[in-house]
């Protein structure tokens, strides 16, 4: 082996420079493998020897003719304080740099929500000069409660083959483990309903004009007609996983119970089906997952208990061919996709891997390639990041927005309050967060609540937002008149109709008949004003906003002339959903509330009948889309055009909306040149 090293000049009174040159370098060393407390692997270096060939050395300028007498044992000597500090530098490599990489490996993954894959060591490895072994629990456990199994993994299949550089076998208990921890827990429960199937949503009617399970089963037609059957499954045993040579399978066993949902929502029992599934599962592997899907399903069902008599088999294969094989194959696919992680580190991967399926085992071929992160770097690299950061950080930070126009007059003041404040173990910066009027600056008359505190420190960056933000913007919409609406047939997102005073079906004419017979053939808009601010309120894991306003009524008749016809004092309260996409937050409204009171009327006495007939089909049905139409819009964060959000998160804290978030740095282009290789060099001085 030849390493060439950078020339480093030595001054000596007579001036000059030296040249050193090694070549056939070799080393052997031992390591001690062990597990620690956590079962995570350990390795220490053993013992160490090394060698080189010729040291070269050669002395230029000067007194150059002088030294050069002296160069063998000058390059001895050099020899043999290089041999002493290579192995301490190898050994160090392995005590730190390979145990701190062993010590990433994760011996408890999280899977979902509630379960755990434990893949800790259960001895330390056993090393042999053919081969390392390492034998890892692999099950999986209930997130809050470590109890085993009550069965034993079988024996897995021998391994002969030599030719890959790893081995990893899978026994079909991690699986069987899942399942059984799973079932124990009752998280093996589904209700399938005419909103979730996958195939025709019309196959679980009980009325219908083709096929649907009420003509398949006339008593239920007959008994619960215009409703809907849902299907609540649950398993009866833990489904058991198989795998024997190039197959794996999954049995499971459940019961069915039917019901019918009226249209009044009662739910009415029809009768329970015993039901038994295989299914053949395909398997691959990508990098350190192992992906599955659904190759073959076979179901049978039994009728074990009804309350409409008799049921024939045609419907029950109806129901596993239309309802229950077209909605559970995706499900279980989608499962599939996520996958099933390997152990693995963060600088080895798997690479031109093999899968095999034996007998109780599941076999992964694989060599591996190593990915080492940089030990060394030459002091050109502190000029690169200086570079980075006094240019590149620099124009990438000049580029975050702090202001945002939100619409045509209204803007959101993200500027910096001071400097930011940096600590070793985190940097913190105060943003305004006030929402303004464009031509008016002047603040909100209320100061922002004390914001929750942030405890975690597993994500890069913490985002957190008070309602002030929220309360500000509302403020000023309010302030300057933005909080108005005219609700008229023609922005209605229903029925046209429903605002007509003269119907054949439904309408306020007919709600309220002073209405329809004073103003014959009109059309009745609603026009609404706000009388105050809207409030949103922030609690742990909820966003509510109020709003109280004024709905006046006039009904405009055929000649286009408003006549009065009453005002309502509304009060609204509202739940919204919120989520993060591209550094933007959205929201949807999920519940909407609103009360309300006649406060003048020109037509004498108004019956609350026909108020909730104003507020569920003419203004919920209008300004629900309308807002949610601004939560798909989206609220802005602040960001570079280089910096984007991975794997974010949203929280609701009290008065705070946290957003958890890792960064990825996606340079527009980039300024590192790579060095060839001939050209690279380490320098060693004398």
């Amino acid at each position: 082996m030849l390493i060439c090293f950078l020339y480093h000049s030595i001054k000596w009174s007579g001036g000059g420079s030296v040249n050193v040159k090694f070549s056939d370098i070799s080393f052997s060393i031992g390591v001690n493998l062990g597990v620690d407390g956590s079962g995570k692997p350990k390795i220490k270096a053993g013992k160490c020897s090394c060698d080189s060939g010729p040291v070269k050395v050669k002395f230029r300028g000067g007194l150059a003719w002088i030294y050069n007498l002296f160069s063998g044992k000058v390059g001895k000597i050099i020899a043999s304080q290089f041999q002493s500090k290579m192995c301490g530098i190898i050994q160090d490599l392995i005590d730190k740099n390979a145990q701190e990489s062993l010590s990433t490996i994760k011996v408890e993954v999280q899977l979902g929500e509630f379960l755990t894959l434990d893949y800790r060591l259960l001895a330390a490895p056993t090393v042999t000069s053919e081969y390392i072994e390492a034998d890892l629990k692999g099950e999986i456990f209930w997130k809050s409660d470590k109890s085993e199994a009550p069965f034993t993994p079988p024996a897995m299949a021998t391994i002969t083959d030599n030719k890959k550089m790893v081995y990893i076998t899978l026994s079909e208990y991690i699986f069987n483990t899942m399942t059984y921890q799973a079932h124990k827990h009752n998280i093996l429960v589904f209700n399938l309903t005419s909103q979730n199937i996958k195939s025709k949503d019309d196959a679980l009617n009980t009325t219908c004009t083709d096929i649907c399970i009420g003509k398949l089963i006339p008593q239920i037609g007959k008994s619960f007609p215009n409703s809907k059957v849902e299907l609540h499954m649950k398993s009866s045993k833990p489904p058991v996983t198989s795998i024997t040579d190039g197959n794996l399978g999954v049995a499971a066993q459940g019961d069915i119970d039917l019901y019918a949902r009226k249209p009044d929502k009662t739910l009415h029992h029809l009768f329970q089906i015993a039901g038994t599934g295989s299914i053949a599962v395909k398997l691959t592997i990508n990098e350190t997952v192992i992906h599955g899907s659904v190759e073959d399903m076979k179901i049978k069902l039994n009728v074990s208990k009804s309350s409409i008599g008799p049921v024939n088999e045609k419907a029950l294969q109806f129901l596993v061919d239309s309802a229950i094989k077209t909605t559970i194959t995706p499900m279980l696919n989608d499962l599939g996709t996520k996958g099933f992680p390997m152990p693995s580190t963060d600088n080895l991967k798997l690479n031109q891997f093999d899968f095999k399926l034996l007998q109780n085992t599941m076999l992964i071929e694989t060599n591996l390639k190593y990915i080492p992160e940089p030990t060394k770097i030459k002091s050109t690299m502190c000029g690169i990041v200086q570079n980075l950061i006094d240019n590149n950080a620099q124009k990438s930070l000049s580029t975050m927005k702090v202001q945002v126009k939100l619409g045509k007059v209204l803007t959101l003041d993200y500027r910096l309050m001071s400097a930011p404040k940096a600590t070793p173990q985190y940097m913190e910066a105060s943003l305004k967060g006030e929402i303004l009027w464009t031509s008016d600056k002047t603040e909100a008359p209320f100061a922002p609540q004390s914001m929750a505190p942030i405890t975690d420190s597993k994500k890069m960056v913490y985002i957190t937002l008070s309602d002030y933000v929220f309360n500000t913007m509302f403020y000023q919409a309010h302030k300057h008149n933005m909080l108005v609406f005219n609700l008229t047939s023609k922005n209605i997102k229903d029925k046209k109709d429903i605002l007509n005073t003269t119907c054949s079906g439904l309408c306020i004419g007919k709600f309220i008949p002073q209405i329809g017979k004073a103003f014959p053939n009109s059309s009745v808009e609603l026009h609404m004003l706000s009388t105050k601010p809207p409030v949103t309120n922030i609690t742990v894991g909820a966003l509510g906003v109020r709003a109280e306003g004024n709905i006046t009524l006039f009904a405009r008749k055929s000649d286009i002339s408003l006549h009065y016809l009453f005002t309502i004092y509304a009060k609204a309260s509202i739940k919204v959903n919120l989520s993060i996409a591209n550094e933007m937050i959205h929201g949807k409204l999920y519940d909407t509330k609103i009360q309300t009171k006649v406060t003048n009327s020109a037509i004498g006495t108004i019956n609350d009948r026909a108020l909730q007939f104003l507020v569920d089909s003419a203004i919920i049905t209008t300004i629900e889309p309308m807002i949610n139409g601004l939560g798909t819009t989206g609220f802005p964060m602040p960001s570079t055009n280089d910096l984007q959000f991975q794997q974010s998160g949203i929280k609701l804290l009290s008065n705070t909306i946290l957003i958890e978030t890792d960064l990825k740095y996606a340079p527009k282009s980039t300024v590192l040149k790579f060095v060839p290789m001939n050209e690279r060099y380490l320098a060693i001085e004398i």
